[in-house]
């Protein structure tokens, strides 16, 4: 048994389950998937003190990567790069909470860019309408929004302290877009069995 020590992480990790359950049982499954992307997103932010170490650029090639795919079925063109790397302190929660709502407010072609520096994450979006959740989970990273009047390119500052701990695993993105509740299925509505 898990044991959860936050009365909020209890009542969602309960809601999660409950809500998993029922897509199982083949309820409608893009209502379902909206609520636990609401869910993780309430999870993520309930969280904004937790960092752990977490190769920037290995992660982000992995959880994009899905995405990519993902979007690419539905007629749109993400393109990802990815410089500097090595191992960050960052709430891996919010980040993907980040990454996948830029990736699911794609245009027909849009484009992220992820600088992993000594101090600081820079992540540059291109053809990505910003959404209000984009300027809370960039405020609960500690981290600074700025975009253009037009509203389709941003430039999203992260601190994050480069480390030396060993970062935990994560999955590939083939798994990721095998298991039907992961980060990214959910994130973008993604409800193919």
């Amino acid at each position: 048994m898990i044991y959860l020590p936050r009365p909020r992480e209890r009542y969602l990790a309960a809601l999660r389950l409950y809500i998993q359950k029922s897509v199982l049982r083949g309820g409608n499954t893009k209502k379902r998937l909206l609520q636990l992307k609401k869910i993780m997103l309430c999870e993520a932010i309930f969280s904004k003190g937790d960092k752990e170490p977490l190769n920037i650029q290995k992660y982000s090639d992995s959880l994009l990567g899905a995405a990519v795919i993902i979007l690419l079925q539905r007629g749109k063109r993400l393109s990802v790069r990815l410089s500097g790397g090595g191992a960050f302190l960052i709430n891996r929660r919010l980040f993907t909470s980040l990454l996948l709502t830029a990736a699911d407010n794609c245009g027909k072609s849009g484009d992220i860019f992820i600088s992993a520096e000594e101090k600081r994450i820079v992540i540059k979006l291109k053809g990505i309408s910003i959404s209000g959740i984009c300027k809370t989970l960039s405020g609960a990273l500690g981290g600074t929004l700025l975009k253009t009047v037009r509203g389709d390119r941003a430039i999203i500052a992260l601190p994050a302290e480069k480390t030396a701990e060993k970062p935990q695993g994560f999955q590939n993105e083939w798994s990721l877009l095998l298991d039907r509740f992961s980060p990214v299925n959910v994130f973008l509505l993604n409800s193919t069995k």
